[in-house]
């Protein structure tokens, strides 16, 4: 029967019905999701729930001046079909390749019609010891979760059609002995199966650890491109909270003060461009009393995780909680840290636990701390799941997660900073495990609000590390010390400007790349003191002389916004034609009305350099901020500078005949004049203008 059945699955018509049931599992699978903080279930609909972020190349060998992809142009590009991930915790890893499932098998991709997406796990393929391969991991376990059993035959066809969109999650999981052989594994699939480049093969993982692979080229070796998703800009974020209007009414509050709330200070709008942490946000705002949102990170975690721990305390009696909040999240303080310190010493990835060994924390905890008898400590843990939605099961109901890895890292960290000393010394002890670092940085986030010196401590012997190590490890080290530093609450003026002046050394003396350490030195200015956003703004300055200018331009949109654009504006006011072009491809990262100030500027130099190319993208990035913000048009007009006045006011009002009588033309009327005059193509092959855009009618060919 076997046999029968993996020889009928290469025949066209009994493929169609095995693909079709596959789909519908996979939508069924993927495109629904439980909403802990606003406590329901919700479609993974592309258009809804889920708002793609942006995606940036990561390095480029060349920069060239194109129109900035959307994320969709990107994932369904026919020349790449290879792309790595990468994101920031909370950033929407998962949740983009569990839409991509979703999306494709409901056709909501008609670029991608034809695929079939396979959504693996490389952390349960790491885990496991009896298969080695990919392709027998899919016909093994991946095709027969879905319902295609002994479905070999099929698969090779797929593959030699290029059919398949293989999605695999979670690089950063693997535990660190298995690291090589997962590679191997990836490697292995491609050369054996898709060397030729017909499928898609997209890969995630968190930045932070993709940098410390140890084999960090092999990706590019392999054809794979690397993006990064950036943080959320202000329409992909307004979009989000848009989409939740209905739960803002359903629960009579405003989206417009929520999102002056969180527009109140830089450091606050800065933490809700993350998708988590403004889902979190947004589920405070909703169910709390008070209309508050955090302004820090630790904060974010600490008021979701006591808000989800109780939010049944007051229901009708049946749903009700049975234990207190400050009982359970003992229990997940405990275990979480405990579990990461076996599975340190184990060699192996936290982030799956036999729910068993939760519930013997639980058990000790009742006899020797917490207010529940032992024999009703499981159900203590069974309300956590089932009420609270703090752990889910993995569909093995004997092994669970946390709902977000950073919950459990969070955690843990929460446990540290109450052990005082002793906390710290157990996290200097594991601060160098890539595993940790997370940890690391919510715990500065935590103790800095505190009134001891930890996190002062904890960086400046991070720093001590950084100096005695060797190049390769003094980069990583730097970068977890520039995020950690990112969190204090503490000016620590003296300690901030030791570590900015050990990077910009560090970059001095790199050879080769050091866009990783250049980005360190760029996160150094977020959030903190005025002071020290000058010397990091200083310091990027000499470094903009040193450095390719255009690798640093596009890491500027990781800074807040006035620092970077303070940035761009000085290579653009600069005499260096390399300094205006590398401002021109920065600019394309930012999505901000005051960009337009700075392109205007450039629009002129280029103009004087006849630099057509660079004109013409500069142009069409002004174009997108108007069709994007009813003010830019205004803003443009406001601005003091009067650029192309080689324009005759005649020929500008001959283009643009709506200029007041006996006026100059302004300068929205000299930027359409100088398009027409230098049209090849329509705006709208660069840029999507929405069509009651009357001026855009000045750009059809005649």
């Amino acid at each position: 029967m076997n046999k029968f059945q993996a020889k009928i699955g290469t025949i066209s018509w009994l493929s169609y019905f095995a693909i079709r049931a596959y789909r519908s599992h996979v939508k069924q699978t993927y495109g629904k999701v439980r909403n802990i903080y606003l406590d329901k279930d919700e479609i993974l609909d592309l258009e809804q729930v889920f708002v793609p972020m942006t995606l940036i190349l990561r390095k480029e060998e060349t920069f060239t001046l194109t129109k900035r992809k959307e994320t969709r142009e990107i994932l369904t590009d026919p020349d790449h079909r290879r792309l790595v991930i990468l994101a920031n915790p909370g950033s929407g890893k998962t949740t983009l390749f569990q839409a991509l499932s979703s999306g494709v098998s409901s056709r909501q991709w008609h670029e991608l019609d034809h695929m079939l997406p396979v959504f693996i796990s490389l952390r349960k393929f790491s885990a496991q010891t009896d298969c080695s391969e990919l392709f027998d991991w899919i016909c093994q376990e991946t095709f027969p979760f879905h319902g295609l059993n002994h479905h070999t035959e099929l698969l090779k066809s797929l593959i030699a059609q290029g059919r398949i969109l293989l999605l695999l999650d979670g690089l950063d999981e693997i535990n660190e002995n298995n690291e090589h052989q997962t590679l191997m594994a990836i490697e292995n699939f491609i050369n054996t199966w898709d060397h030729q480049k017909e499928g898609r093969i997209f890969v995630s993982c968190r930045e932070q650890n993709f940098n410390m692979l140890k084999d960090p080229t092999i990706f590019i070796r392999l054809g794979f491109q690397e993006y990064r998703l950036s943080d959320l800009r202000d329409r992909e974020m307004e979009t989000l909270i848009a989409n939740r209007r209905d739960d803002f009414e359903k629960h009579h509050k405003h989206i417009d003060r929520f999102m002056k709330d969180i527009r109140s200070h830089p450091n606050t709008l800065s933490l809700h461009r993350n998708p988590l942490l403004l889902t979190i946000s947004i589920a405070l705002y909703l169910y709390r009393p008070h209309e508050e949102v955090p302004h820090n990170l630790a904060a974010f975690y600490e008021e979701s995780i006591r808000h989800l721990l109780r939010r049944r305390d007051y229901t009708a009696k049946d749903c009700q909680n049975a234990f207190n909040e400050r009982d359970k999240y003992f229990v997940l303080q405990q275990f979480a840290l405990s579990y990461m310190n076996k599975c340190t010493k184990e060699n192996k990835d936290f982030e799956t636990f036999p729910i068993k060994l939760m519930i013997q924390v639980a058990q000790k905890a009742a006899k020797e701390r917490i207010n529940v008898s032992p024999d009703q400590a499981e159900k203590l843990v069974i309300e956590i799941q089932t009420k609270a939605g703090l752990i889910t099961d993995t569909g093995d109901t004997s092994h669970f997660t946390f709902a977000h890895r950073s919950f459990h890292e969070y955690c843990a960290a929460r446990l540290l900073s109450v052990h005082g000393e002793k906390g710290l010394k157990m996290l200097k002890k594991n601060i160098l495990n890539p595993k940790w670092h997370q940890t690391a940085i919510f715990y500065i986030s935590i103790v800095s609000l505190e009134g001891n010196n930890h996190a002062e401590d904890l960086i400046l012997y991070l720093l001590h590390q950084a100096e005695t190590k060797p190049f390769s490890e003094k980069k990583e080290i730097l970068w977890l010390i520039a995020r950690c530093a990112s969190e204090l609450n503490h000016p620590l003026e003296q300690l901030r400007t030791r570590l900015i002046d050990l990077l910009f050394q560090t970059i001095q003396q790199a050879e080769g790349d050091s866009q990783e350490l250049m980005v360190s030195l760029v996160i150094m200015g977020r959030n903190a003191p005025e002071a020290v956003r000058k010397t990091v703004e200083i310091r990027l300055q000499q470094l903009i002389d040193i450095q390719n200018p255009q690798s640093l331009a596009k890491e500027l949109n990781r800074l807040d916004q006035e620092t970077a654009l303070a940035l761009l504006k000085f290579m653009a006011d600069s005499n260096t034609q390399s300094h205006h072009d590398a401002a021109l491809i920065g600019l394309q990262e930012m999505d901000c009305l005051e960009k337009i100030e700075i392109l205007w500027t450039l629009l002129e130099k280029f103009e004087n350099q006849h630099n057509q190319q660079a004109s013409t993208h500069a142009r069409h990035q002004i174009f997108s901020v108007i069709e994007q913000d009813h003010e830019a048009v205004s803003y443009l007009n406001n601005l003091n500078t009067r650029c192309l006045s080689f324009l005759e006011d005649q020929d500008v009002v001959n283009i643009y005949p709506f200029c007041p009588p006996d006026t100059k033309p302004d300068n929205f009327a000299r930027l359409i004049a100088l398009e027409k005059k230098n049209q090849t193509t329509t705006v709208s092959d660069v840029v999507q203008l929405d069509k009651d855009h009357p001026w855009k009618s000045f750009f059809i060919p005649c």
